[in-house]
């Protein structure tokens, strides 16, 4: 059914009685954060900040890959077109904030690999379920990129010397 009449290209919503699923829904580019996916985000999770109807939030993904991190395709300004109506945001949309502000029950439920950036969804979760067979990677540090964003969350849910020397 759906929620909204806006269409969202980037994530699926499905409502159940006081349990909001968010899937991220690109998995021919890995569910890569995209500024689109930021805006739908955004809006589905003010709707769950709104109204006093959802319970918990179900966060899970698409494809094989949970989440590979930033797209890097569009930091560099080659974002993909997309048909989502969700409007651009007037201020600019960090994952971390809207995740730790909407003050509802995060589970991530984790069926695909975690690289990067991705790692923002699992340390503003209230809990994480994942399959045994992942891989968790920060492969920006093979590039000599300390993963500075996701170091600062993740120091809710790790003690900051494990952080360090996993970096």
């Amino acid at each position: 059914k759906k929620i909204f009449k806006e269409n969202f290209e980037f994530i699926k919503l499905d409502i159940v009685d006081h349990l909001i699923t968010i899937k991220l829904n690109r998995p021919n580019k890995r569910n890569a954060i995209h500024p689109q996916t930021l805006n739908e985000l955004a809006f589905a999770l003010q709707y769950v900040y709104y109204t006093n109807k959802i319970r918990v939030i179900i966060l899970e993904s698409s494809g094989s890959v949970f989440c590979s991190g930033a797209d890097l395709d569009a930091i560099r300004g080659n974002a993909a077109s997309h048909n989502s109506s969700i409007p651009n945001s007037k201020n600019e949309i960090l994952l971390g904030q809207i995740l730790t502000e909407v003050h509802t029950p995060i589970i991530s439920k984790v069926e695909g690999s975690v690289y990067a950036g991705g790692y923002i969804y699992l340390a503003c979760s209230t809990y994480v379920i994942a399959s045994d067979h992942l891989k968790f990677s920060l492969p920006e540090v093979k590039r000599g990129i300390f993963p500075m964003q996701v170091m600062g969350l993740l120091m809710r849910v790790m003690m900051p010397r494990n952080i360090i020397d996993w970096c």
